[in-house]
């Protein structure tokens, strides 16, 4: 939970920097902001603060391209989220905190080393599996 003027201000420069990062990059921005949210206001304030920051980024940018939009890879992204965030809530709800909070930090350090790297991704013979 926010406590006090910082704390607002030090989310908003870590969602800003989010942000940044995600319009640059196209995505990246949770990857960045969940660690350091967590530390200042806590997982279970962070991650609805960044689904929501998350949503609005990714509505305003398919506004203007809406028609090009691949409705088929869409159904298939939302059956994996319908699946999958009733999972996370309760990971949220049932797992302690400090527990998640070192997952997620490892989980960074693990991925970066990874993409460190340079790994080479497979050929997909089916595009289906891109999802």
């Amino acid at each position: 939970m926010v406590t006090g003027v910082q704390d607002l201000v030090v989310v908003s420069l870590i969602l800003f920097g989010g942000t940044l990062i995600r319009s640059t990059f196209g995505f990246g921005d949770a990857l960045f902001a969940m660690p350091l949210m967590s530390l200042v206001i806590g997982l279970s304030t962070a991650t609805p603060v960044m689904g929501l920051v998350s949503l609005m980024i990714a509505v305003v940018a398919l506004i203007p391209s809406r028609r090009h939009l691949d409705m088929a890879a869409v159904k298939r992204l939302l059956i994996g989220s319908m699946a999958g965030i009733p999972v996370g809530v309760l990971l949220l709800k049932r797992v302690d905190e400090q527990l998640l909070r070192t997952g997620l930090g490892g989980f960074v350090v693990v991925f970066g080393l990874y993409m460190l790297g340079s790994p080479r991704m497979p050929e997909l013979r089916d595009h289906r599996w891109a999802f």
